[in-house]
């Protein structure tokens, strides 16, 4: 996939592809430069890829596996420890549940 752009459409027909079923619900979609993250619930994880190892895609071979979970700690730097100014207008950002999918990226 390396310098060929890749569309979501393009990422939804390679799993419906390689998995001959459109029963596989697709979450979030990152697509990056030379790999790729989507989100698939759990369940179906593991069976994606075995499907999809392997499979070719704009004759390269595709490559899946479980991306490492984000880290809740922001990494550190200087502004980290400061508290925002008294004037300050900014709201903290609200956490977001988990859904229960799990991330899966493409190289």
């Amino acid at each position: 996939m390396y310098n060929t752009p890749v569309y979501p459409e393009q990422l939804i027909e390679l799993v419906n592809t390689n998995t001959h079923s459109r029963k596989i619900p697709i979450g979030k979609i990152d697509l990056l430069k030379s790999f790729s993250f989507f989100e698939v619930e759990a369940s179906h994880a593991d069976d994606l890829i075995v499907a999809l190892n392997n499979a070719k895609f704009n004759n390269k071979r595709v490559a899946v596996e479980i991306a490492q979970e984000k880290s809740d700690k922001p990494a550190r730097n200087r502004y980290n420890d400061r508290k925002p100014a008294k004037w300050s207008y900014r709201k903290q950002e609200k956490k977001r549940k988990k859904k229960p999918y799990r991330a899966v990226s493409i190289s």
